[in-house]
């Protein structure tokens, strides 16, 4: 009896930690840019010390979530790849998208499409990203730019 007491109090009174809803979409990308923010700070650090290296970025997406993760600053392509997946937080996620050094990487995302490529330039990456998507249908928009030397990050809402 003690023990169903105790159970029934650690269920009623389960700290937030133990819910068991999934997150929404909207926490989903808030959560994304309170990284991206905490990374910024970080590799600007970073690449104050060592603005000549080559690092490399990656863009990570799920069709079945629709959720995507990135990543930026890494020494390999194999740590970029791996981290965008990570953060995308979607068992099946796939990269579509890395790239090194000065180059940068996109990704568009709408209602019945998504696109992502990698550029010379933001503007670029943004462009081909775009026309990927806009080749299966109209209606997509850039959410994440990421790459070049010095690394940026921006999330678009």
């Amino acid at each position: 009896m003690s023990t169903l007491i105790a159970l029934l109090l650690l269920i009623v009174f389960a700290p937030p930690a133990l819910s068991w809803e999934q997150e929404t979409y909207q926490q989903h990308l808030e959560k994304l840019e309170r990284d991206a923010e905490g990374d910024r700070n970080f590799y600007n650090q970073l690449w104050n010390l060592d603005r000549t290296a080559s690092r490399f970025c990656a863009i990570a997406y799920s069709k079945t979530s629709y959720q995507w993760g990135y990543s930026w600053g890494k020494q390999s392509r194999r740590e970029a790849e791996r981290e965008a997946i990570k953060r995308s937080e979607s068992k099946d996620s796939e990269i579509l998208c890395w790239s090194k050094g000065n180059w940068y990487c996109a990704l568009a995302d709408g209602p019945k499409s998504y696109g992502a490529s990698e550029g010379t330039t933001p503007e670029d990456a943004k462009a081909k990203a775009l026309k990927i998507a806009d080749d299966v249908a109209p209606g997509a928009r850039i959410v994440l730019l990421v790459g070049g030397n010095p690394p940026i990050v921006r999330l678009y809402k």
